[in-house]
């Protein structure tokens, strides 16, 4: 009987601005069917539909046209020309995190977040802002059918008393009494937060039916906050293959204390039998480097969980990392070694022999040799033997 494949799990990754690339295993994100949904959907309700006397206009048409949604980028993308390009933009975010659902790049989490922000700070309590507190004029009109007065409505214009009105004109081209029918009640209302116009239903429906949806789908914010919440829910680890590169020329003594596998890491390098000194005893900072970067750090052996952060650069996102790679430069190396008080002691009371002496090409070699069966131990291989 053949051996089952083993399964593949999927993993979620994210890019963040420190150059990390963070890794989780997923059993299910549903963002991309349930967003493509959401934008099929819009797409299908046409202007008619919405009762919107334009032509070739559609719903998403719309929300990429809203002002509740362009403020995510109107500070740097909005013109006179174009002053609803923000929405543009953030839909096509959208379309490129759907098409890549789970590889974040390093900018698209925070937008994600700014997003759901932007979008619920037009849901407090009567809020001019949200499509269903919309303000129009609701005409009242007299036996002849002239306005004698008028209220305001909220959400939507096409109310009864809008039709009623509109149905006592002929059309000056046909003579006919027009017929311009009245949306659906729930779609406006006399009191404000209590609308449910396809805007609203667009950005905020809670589940893909209801009195008077015209949409097929959740609105936009629920399906973003679900799929943030997952995002943000799962246990995140950092890889081998692309360790956090530090450049601070400070961060040696950090790193060296808040990290006991960093030190445990160090202090192997500068035993007396070390691979990674030299003839003269000081350090080759280079295969140091390499070899620090393959040491998984773990948060839960931290002893400073905001170096931690710090290096990360995703507190504010809230992400749960449970292990980093960290990539420094040999100068750090050299620095950190230097903490290491019985190696300080060594280099200060070295022979003058000593200091003049020659490093040997093997010593390199050796080195080098050290770096690959560390990688290869770490990846579960067996090292190469020695020739």
């Amino acid at each position: 009987m053949a051996a089952k494949k083993p399964i593949k799990k999927k993993q979620m990754r994210i890019r963040t601005t420190s150059g990390a690339v963070l890794v989780a295993d997923y059993d299910d994100l549903p963002f991309t069917e349930l967003y493509k949904q959401w934008r099929q959907a819009c797409k299908d309700v046409s202007a008619a539909d919405m009762f919107m006397d334009v032509r070739n206009f559609n719903l998403l048409e719309a929300v990429k046209e809203s002002g509740t949604i362009d403020r995510v980028y109107s500070d740097n993308m909005a013109s006179p020309r174009s002053p609803n390009k923000g929405g543009v933009e953030v839909i096509r975010q959208l379309d490129a995190i759907a098409a890549k659902k789970n590889d974040l790049q390093k900018t698209q989490l925070p937008f994600l977040k700014k997003l759901i922000a932007e979008l619920e700070s037009h849901t407090v309590a009567e809020s001019i802002t949200n499509p269903r507190n919309i303000l129009f004029s609701d005409p009242i009109i007299n036996a002849k059918g002239h306005i004698i007065r008028s209220r305001y409505v909220y959400g939507h214009y096409r109310t009864k008393r809008y039709e009623s009105w509109r149905s006592s004109k002929k059309d000056a081209d046909t003579g006919k009494y027009e017929n311009v029918p009245a949306c659906p009640k729930s779609w406006y209302n006399s009191d404000k937060d209590m609308a449910t116009p396809p805007m609203w239903q667009a950005l905020y429906a809670p589940t893909a039916s209801g009195r008077g949806q015209i949409i097929q789908s959740k609105g936009l914010l629920p399906i973003i906050e679900e799929y943030f919440d997952e995002v943000k829910d799962l246990t995140y680890s950092g890889t081998r293959d692309n360790p956090i590169s530090i450049t601070s020329r400070t961060i040696a003594k950090d790193l060296f204390e808040a990290f006991p596998e960093v030190e445990e890491e160090v202090k192997s390098w500068v035993r007396e039998d070390s691979p990674f000194l030299k003839t003269d005893l000081t350090l080759y900072g280079k295969q140091a480097s390499e070899s620090l970067s393959l040491i998984p750090i773990k948060a839960e052996t931290a002893r400073e969980m905001e170096v931690f952060e710090a290096i990360l650069k995703v507190q504010n996102l809230g992400l749960d990392v449970d292990t980093i790679y960290i990539k420094v430069t040999p100068l750090q190396c050299n620095r950190m070694a230097l903490m290491v008080k019985d190696y300080a002691d060594r280099l200060k009371s070295r022979t003058y022999e000593e200091r003049v002496a020659s490093n040997r090409r093997a010593q390199s070699k050796r080195a080098n040799e050290e770096v690959e069966r560390r990688r290869a131990t770490g990846q579960g291989k067996k090292p190469k033997k020695k020739k």
